[in-house]
C-alpha cells in the first residue's frame, strides 16, 4: 500500500448492499430479524394449538370409556350425557309445541325416531371411535355443541316461575342480611 492511498473501512456503510439483494445490509439483517422471530413464534403456536388439541382428545378419550367398578360396568360418560341430553331436548321440544300433541301416536313415534336420530347424527354418536372422538374434541375447542348448547336456556326458562325460586325462605323472614341503621 502506497502511503497516498486510503486504507478500506472495516465497518461497511449503509449503503452496501448484500450480496444477491437490492437491500442495503442494515435492512436485509432487519428483515431476516424479523423474519426469524415470525417463524419461531409461528412455530410455537403450532406447537401450543396441538398440545391443547392432542390434550382435549385425550381428555374425552379417558372419559367416555367404561368404567368396570366390579360387579357392574358403567357406561361411557360422554355418550351417556349426549343421549340424555338429546332425550330431554326432544321432550323439551315437543312440551314447547303444542302442535305435537295433535298428531296421532304413530305420527308422534316417527317424530320422536327421526329427531332423535337426526340429534344423534348431528352429535356424531354413529360414528366409528375414531371420528367420534375428534368430531367431539373439534366440537369441543370451538365451544359448539350444536342444538344441544340451547338446552340449559329451554329447561331453566320454566324454573323461573317455580315456587322453588321466588318465594323468601324463613331465614330471610327472621332476620336481615342488611346492617340495621340504628
Amino acid at each position: 500500500m502506497s502511503p497516498n492511498t486510503i486504507p478500506p473501512d472495516p465497518v461497511p456503510s449503509s449503503t452496501a448492499v448484500a450480496e444477491g439483494s437490492a437491500l442495503p445490509a442494515p435492512a436485509w439483517s432487519t428483515l431476516r430479524s424479523i423474519w426469524r422471530a415470525v417463524r419461531f413464534l409461528g412455530l410455537r403456536a403450532i406447537l401450543i394449538a396441538a398440545t391443547i388439541f392432542i390434550g382435549i382428545f385425550l381428555t374425552i378419550v379417558m372419559i367416555n370409556r367404561p368404567v368396570d367398578m366390579g360387579l357392574r360396568t358403567i357406561p361411557p360418560q360422554l355418550e351417556s350425557t349426549l343421549m340424555s341430553q338429546i332425550n330431554l331436548y326432544v321432550r323439551a321440544y315437543k312440551s314447547q309445541h303444542p302442535a305435537y300433541f295433535t298428531m296421532t301416536e304413530a305420527e308422534q313415534d316417527k317424530f320422536d325416531e327421526v329427531y332423535t336420530r337426526v340429534l344423534v347424527e348431528e352429535q356424531g354418536l354413529n360414528l366409528p371411535y375414531l371420528q367420534r372422538h375428534l368430531r367431539w374434541t373439534w366440537k369441543a375447542l370451538q365451544f359448539d355443541w350444536g342444538q344441544l348448547r340451547n338446552i340449559t336456556s329451554m329447561a331453566f326458562g320454566r324454573v323461573q316461575n317455580c315456587l322453588l325460586y321466588t318465594s323468601p325462605s324463613p331465614r330471610d323472614r327472621t332476620r336481615s342480611r342488611m346492617p340495621s341503621s340504628a
